[in-house]
């Protein structure tokens, strides 16, 4: 009888034992199922006249979920896109179908915005978006990729003469990115409106992925540093064909910017790529006080008239074309040339290797206004002898007035 007990009780343990392990085996998979997101990827699409780009662009985020679905649960990506109308967000969501068995991903509409009630270029109406952004994502961790096109820190437009060369630059610029200007003023911004309405929400992003032109200068960074840790972009102009986001939203999640300056170099030298250059680089925004710092320091002892604007490396094509001078020059090439106090100059370089953590190019960056110029035979480029990564404007005397206003010249002077 003691012995028939035994075995009872015995079964009875194993019987407890077991739907104890089981209960802890769902309770983890549950646990699993339901975790939190970690990032939210906000994709910024405004109205630029590049949908066709935008559009595979954005079938690339699907293949990247697709081949990676592990990141479904663990990202949120959002996109925005807009026509004269009306702006609209929208969310990328993993789905099965339930006659095939297949996995697609389905964009799924969560808001609306009327252009009426919403000018989604000003401070208020990009601080709305991003807020409802923040709110809809719910996560510890926030960046932004912006596609469409950029001229840089340059002002919106308002006056009729920059209105009407601006008509011009739409017609140039159909196969690159370039966020700002476009040929509708109503559609214009800068990025010194984007970094106030990100810092009004109280968050700064890990990253802001600028897929456009001419994204890497002092004074993008410097407006910038307070709403991202880095800025990952371009030193001069891009293809259209932009990134490659079946590789960048794994490396975004990853935080290894350095692989998406990589990737994108290999892509636009590749054999058969018509367009042929890159010039990719990561910037530390929060280096950029320090760096102001310096350069004061520089300025107070330096006279920028003695600079010979021809000497230091050009990194646009605006003089062949649309405003008949360069804007954007090399930033430490720039700097050597206008110091000659050896400390100086080596506080200088100690703060660039902490603001521009990666920088890669090719030999020489194309630029679509040298469409239709051949040097012996070939399609022209200009050469690269120098690229820090990142450009500044101080040289520019076309665009002084204009330049003096920004938040860098004020810190620096």
């Amino acid at each position: 009888m003691k012995e028939n007990l035994y075995y009872i009780k015995l079964l009875l343990l194993m019987f407890c034992i077991g739907g104890a392990v089981s209960a802890c085996k769902d309770y983890d998979e549950e646990k699993k199922e339901s975790a939190k997101p970690e990032l939210t990827i906000f994709m910024h699409q405004p109205y630029s006249g590049l949908e066709f780009y935008l559009n595979r662009d954005l079938e690339e985020v699907n293949q990247a979920l697709l081949d990676n679905p592990e990141l479904t649960k663990r990202i949120n990506i959002l996109f925005f896109r807009n026509d004269e109308i009306t702006g609209r967000l929208y969310k990328k969501v993993y789905q099965k179908n339930k006659t095939t068995g297949e996995d697609f991903i389905e964009d799924v509409l969560l808001k609306e915005y009327p252009l009426s009630q919403t000018d989604y270029t000003s401070f208020s109406g990009l601080n709305k978006i991003i807020s409802d952004i923040i709110t809809i994502g719910k996560t510890e961790k926030y960046g932004m990729v912006i596609g469409c096109h950029s001229n840089g820190w340059l002002p919106t437009i308002t006056d009729k003469s920059s209105r009407a060369n601006n008509n011009i630059l739409q017609a140039q610029t159909s196969k690159r990115k370039v966020f700002g200007r476009t040929s509708t003023e109503d559609f214009d911004t800068t990025y010194k409106t984007l970094g106030k309405a990100i810092e009004a929400t109280g968050k700064k992003f890990e990253f802001i992925l600028v897929d456009d032109c001419n994204s890497q200068n002092i004074e993008v960074a410097y407006d910038l540093r307070n709403a991202c840790h880095y800025l990952i972009g371009s030193v001069t102009e891009i293809g259209a064909d932009g990134q490659s986001y079946d590789t960048t939203i794994p490396n975004l999640f990853a935080a290894n910017y350095e692989a998406i300056c990589d990737n994108t170099l290999d892509y636009y030298t590749q054999p058969g790529n018509n367009w042929g250059t890159a010039t990719l680089s990561v910037v530390d925004c929060s280096q950029a006080e320090q760096m102001a710092s310096i350069m004061k320091a520089i300025y107070n002892q330096s006279d920028a008239a003695t600079v010979n604007r021809s000497s230091v490396q050009v990194l646009d094509g605006y003089d062949h074309f649309l405003y008949g001078h360069n804007i954007f020059y090399d930033f430490s090439d720039y700097v050597h040339k206008l110091c000659d106090d050896q400390n100086l100059i080596a506080d200088f370089e100690a703060q660039l290797q902490k603001l521009v953590i990666y920088n890669v190019f090719t030999p020489e960056f194309n630029s679509c206004f040298f469409d239709g110029y051949y040097r012996d035979g070939k399609p022209y480029r200009r050469p690269i002898a120098t690229c820090c990564g990142i450009s500044c404007s101080d040289p520019c005397t076309e665009k002084l007035s204009e330049w003096k206003e920004t938040a860098w010249y004020i810190a620096t002077h």
